[in-house]
């Protein structure tokens, strides 16, 4: 019995010996692969980007919104494309320069969900102007405080 007992916690000891080294093994290949995607990820990202714009772009056009909101919506979807396009670019070519640019788009992103949002504002502000100005002002004042953080190198 003593014999079996033993057999088997050197067993089990094997198996979860073999066990960690597989799991450090594929971290570790994890690891590299998180860091440095290969071509065809990068590939299919970009493919991916293009086809989640079309999609966005034809959605857009099926909606009944006048030509201003309209091309409000199309102008997100090109911002997002733009930035998922960025963004893949940062993650298989991990440069300075695509960081930044990563960082750019998502302020033209931040900036075109502002502007949409301006846009929508009441008939009442559109009136006066003065809130539609000083929304677009603020949204203006935003994308360009983030593009200059990103030229810096900040988050």
């Amino acid at each position: 019995m003593k014999t079996t007992t033993a057999g088997i916690v050197l067993l089990l000891a094997g198996i979860g010996l073999s066990s960690a080294a597989f799991a450090q093994q594929s971290t570790t290949t994890q690891k590299t692969t998180a860091q440095k995607p290969d071509r065809a990820m990068y590939r299919a990202a970009k493919k991916q980007a293009d086809a989640d714009y079309k999609a966005a772009k034809a959605q857009c056009d099926a909606t009944n919104a006048s030509g201003t909101a309209r091309e409000d919506c199309k102008g997100i979807a090109k911002a997002e494309e733009r930035l998922a396009k960025a963004q893949a670019e940062a993650q298989y070519k991990d440069t300075d320069k695509n960081r930044m640019n990563a960082s750019m788009a998502a302020a033209e992103v931040d900036y075109a969900r502002a502007k949409a949002k301006c846009d929508m504002m009441p008939a009442q502000a559109k009136e006066t102007g003065s809130n539609v100005d000083a929304c677009l002002s603020a949204a203006a004042a935003t994308r360009d405080q983030a593009v200059a953080n990103a030229k810096a190198g900040k988050k």
